[in-house]
């Protein structure tokens, strides 16, 4: 695939057919028109061509990311959910009153008749992808042209949360539906986890976001990534049996299912109860520490 001109507008863009084998049906739309003509796509990004999109869309979006908003215009995204964030959100009102001058909701299925997605600083998407919907995968392919910032509030945008076991009802109408999170198929830039997020954390996420302290949001980036569930079971990989543990009980606290008790000053998980929300290890202190690889560069510098 390749990033061809059109003659008739005398725009340079490209349409995508599909993301990959394991998402056929998500598309990527006309490139943006700023996109530049390559005989080819490197081989060494991921997806080929789709990766160095997104990687181009990023580097577009970064010169703004870290620079404090005096104002924000936000669209709030419902995809595949309960609606349980947005209830959420809604309690956090009181907490945002510093701020609330600063934000102008500009989209929002649930409050206003806006048929597309416009032009906004960020986007808050809650719930889960379904690939099986087209529509679905349109506000998907939206929300990557016109957000600077997207940003996934609650488990099942983060992490898939249970949503990734929902198959359909296989006997009465064999469809097979699949869910994944927003972040296997967007290019998301925050995630705020739990099921749903508290409001507290939500508040916090908003005033950082707003004043642009990228070093504090570290986390939330980190786990926009995707590359882990950072469910129960990671937070003892990670934290527990590193030693790094300090018995806080914060990501007992955290936990929405209570699937996390502290035993003898250290956290034992019940995977039975354990729905990989993500709200324990993001609230864990030991999580924004520099890991293995921070750690030996430090030591080998200091040599």
């Amino acid at each position: 695939m390749t990033a061809a001109g059109n003659p008739e507008t005398g725009t340079r863009g490209a349409t995508a057919p599909h993301v990959g084998g394991r998402f056929p049906h998500l598309t990527l739309g006309t490139l943006d028109p700023t996109f530049p003509t390559f005989p080819f796509f490197p081989p060494f990004f991921p997806f080929g061509g789709v990766g160095l999109v997104r990687w181009w869309r990023r580097l577009s979006r970064a010169k703004t990311k870290s620079t404090p908003r005096s104002s924000c215009d936000v669209a709030y995204v419902q995809l595949a959910g309960c609606c349980g964030c947005l209830v959420s959100l809604t309690d956090t009102y009181e907490r945002l009153l510093d701020i609330l001058d600063s934000i102008e909701l500009v989209y929002c299925q649930t409050l206003m008749d806006e048929r597309e997605i416009p032009e906004c600083d960020v986007a808050v998407v809650e719930g889960a992808v379904c690939l099986n919907d087209e529509h679905m995968l349109e506000e998907v392919e939206e929300l990557e042209e016109h957000a600077d910032t997207i940003v996934a509030l609650g488990a099942c945008a983060s992490t898939g949360n249970f949503m990734r076991l929902s198959r359909g009802n296989q006997q009465a109408a064999p469809t097979h539906e699949a869910f994944v999170p927003l972040t296997e198929v967007a290019d998301v830039d925050y995630a705020v986890p739990g099921c749903p997020p508290a409001p507290e954390a939500i508040k916090r996420f908003l005033t950082l976001l707003l004043e642009g302290k990228e070093e504090l949001l570290e986390p939330f980036a980190k786990l926009a990534e995707g590359k882990t569930e950072y469910c129960g079971c990671d937070l003892m990989y990670h934290v527990v049996n590193k030693s790094m543990c300090m018995g806080c009980g914060t990501c007992a606290a955290a936990c929405p299912t209570r699937a996390i008790e502290i035993v003898d000053g250290r956290p034992v998980v019940n995977e039975n109860r354990c729905i990989k929300c993500g709200a324990c290890f993001t609230q864990c202190p030991r999580t924004i520490w520099p890991g293995d690889e921070a750690i030996k560069e430090l030591i080998m510098g200091g040599e």
